[in-house]
């Protein structure tokens, strides 16, 4: 029986006489190890040391791929998102103010949550209006006038009919109800200062040149002038407390303000001059809200009249009714700063504030005279 060692191979019967049992390689069917990387060099014609080095080269090109393309993976993992300014634009605008920035994402949510309103669907605006909610789009009562129902297209292109649900002339609000779903504004938080007076913030308005083209978003900027204070030329009972020195800002009413963060803290009510001014967005929520479900807005009433107090922010106490709800708990010359926790600058805030709370609600009103600090819980009577 052949005995294999090493290269060779030993038979016990063999006599010596035909090569000492060696038997070469191609005329076995195996190979020992040690003969397998000679085999090769010997058929390619490359060294054994060669094949080592190419080896290793092929190993370390290998290497410094997988490093490229993993440096590459990760510097595309951590990108972060596009900004927009005016030569990086979201899909649909038209222009993108200098003075502020957003990224895509922000300018292009903004974007989808405002409509364009047509009475005839002619491709002439009557104004804008703003998502609020499942279906439903709040706008400015000088927008529909009379009508009852409205055409309105959005940022994708796509018509709708809209029916007027209701609306309140005390805030100047209109609610819309639509036959499709769109995507919320994204609002600011009751309890979040949505802007400050000096900064800067942008208008997106949407508009349709005609039936069948798609609508085109259009952005402008401004200065914020005044909040919580009567807007000049507006009555003070006006609830419009953000102004805007825009001159460049369309005078479109129902366009979006958006803050630097991207988020839509007002809408669009009327313009004076170069000044634009808008309903604050947690009016316009909290009106829309009312009049999607009971039709009409019930608010109450403090029983007071009220001034703006000289060289301070508040709303002053002029006079009490003695037969209202803060008789006896409030006095003329007290100044109101805060209902509920949330700060009062004035008396547009203060009746934007108390005016979506239904008669019976009771708040917690903090007051001021000089050094002294009154805090009275007042339930709200109806409104007169």
């Amino acid at each position: 029986m052949p005995v294999h060692s090493g290269p060779y191979t030993w038979d016990p019967d063999d006599d010596g006489n035909d090569g000492g049992g060696w038997v070469p390689p191609e005329a076995r069917s195996w190979r020992h190890p040690s003969e397998l990387h000679a085999s090769y060099a010997a058929e390619t014609g490359l060294p054994v040391r060669r094949l080592h080095r190419a080896a290793v080269l092929g190993v370390a090109s290998s290497a410094m791929m997988a490093i490229l393309v993993g440096a590459l993976l990760l510097v595309n993992t951590g990108r972060t998102y596009t900004t927009v300014t005016a030569d990086t634009v979201a899909p649909v605008t038209t222009a993108i103010t200098h003075c502020c920035q957003l990224p895509a994402s922000l300018a292009r949510s903004a974007e989808e949550s405002v409509v364009s309103i047509d009475a005839t669907a002619s491709g002439k605006p009557l104004g804008c209006g703003l998502v609020v909610g499942n279906g439903l789009v709040a706008t400015t009562t000088s927008v529909l006038g009379r009508a009852r129902r409205v055409r309105v297209v959005v940022a994708t292109g796509r018509w709708l009919d809209g029916t007027v649900v209701a609306s309140d002339t005390g805030s100047g609000v209109a609610l819309l109800r639509l036959g499709a779903s769109l995507p919320a504004a994204p609002a600011t938080s009751a309890n979040v200062p949505a802007v400050g007076r000096g900064a800067p913030a942008m208008v997106v308005s949407l508009t349709a040149a005609s039936p069948k083209a798609r609508p085109l978003a259009t952005w402008a900027s401004g200065t914020v002038v005044s909040v919580g204070s009567p807007a000049p030329g507006v009555g003070a009972a006006s609830m419009a407390d953000i102004t805007l020195h825009g001159p460049s800002v369309p005078a479109m009413p129902g366009a979006s303000l958006v803050n630097e963060q991207g988020r839509v803290v007002g809408i669009l009510d009327s313009s004076h001059g170069a000044d634009r001014v808008f309903l604050p967005i947690g009016l316009v929520e909290a009106v829309s809200s009312q009049l999607d479900t009971t039709g009409r807005v019930r608010h109450g009433w403090l029983g007071l009249t009220d001034a703006t107090p000289q060289g301070t922010s508040g709303a002053l106490v002029v006079s009490v009714d003695p037969q209202g709800a803060s008789a006896n708990l409030l006095q003329p010359g007290e100044v109101i700063v805060r209902i509920d926790g949330i700060p009062v600058l004035s008396p547009v805030e203060l009746r934007a504030l108390i005016y979506v709370l239904p008669p019976g609600s009771k708040v917690t009103v903090q007051a001021v005279q000089a050094h002294r600090v009154v805090r009275a819980v007042v339930e709200l009577s109806p409104s007169p």
